[in-house]
């Protein structure tokens, strides 16, 4: 990858945050932004913004049924994204949910178990439109091409606090 200088572009979006902790085991929290991403040089025809991103939302919900254990529920949302400056196509949006279990040994030391894509789904995790040649072909040819997203994996953790 690189980085470059662009076109101008104008960025407007919102984003919103809040915690509900309705008793001392439950919390539930929610992020969530809306954007829109134009490029600001006169050219309406290829006005849209390449990879940008509409909107996200990400959320989950906190149990601690007893002072040593905890257990949370999270999904991630990310909207569609646009992959052609005309706004032609849109990339496929995703949905994926992660699970974790914790125990606090100590008040420094913490173990954790966590699920990540929980439903094992499959979807993209990014989208681009470029062309290309496979072999045998004469010409490269537009194409949509993706890095899927990680399957249903585990990741086990230990915390240590030096306080």
């Amino acid at each position: 990858g690189s980085t470059e200088a662009g076109r101008p572009s104008r960025r407007y979006g919102i984003e919103l945050s809040g915690v509900w902790q309705p008793s001392s085991r439950w919390t539930v929290d929610a992020d969530a932004t809306f954007t829109q991403s134009r490029y600001d040089d006169g050219d309406v025809s290829a006005s849209y913004v390449k990879g940008a991103v509409r909107h996200t939302a990400n959320a989950g919900v906190t149990f601690r049924p007893a002072s040593a254990w905890s257990t949370a529920l999270r999904v991630r949302h990310i909207g569609p994204r646009q992959l052609t400056e005309d706004g032609s196509l849109f990339g496929a949006s995703s949905t994926v949910f992660n699970a974790q279990v914790g125990y606090r040994i100590k008040h420094n030391l913490s173990l954790a178990l966590e699920v990540l894509n929980l439903t094992n789904q499959r979807f993209p995790d990014m989208e681009y439109i470029y062309a290309s040649r496979l072999p045998g072909e004469a010409a490269p040819v537009t194409d949509l091409h993706y890095h899927p997203g990680e399957p249903r994996s585990f990741r086990f953790m230990v915390k240590y606090s030096f306080d």
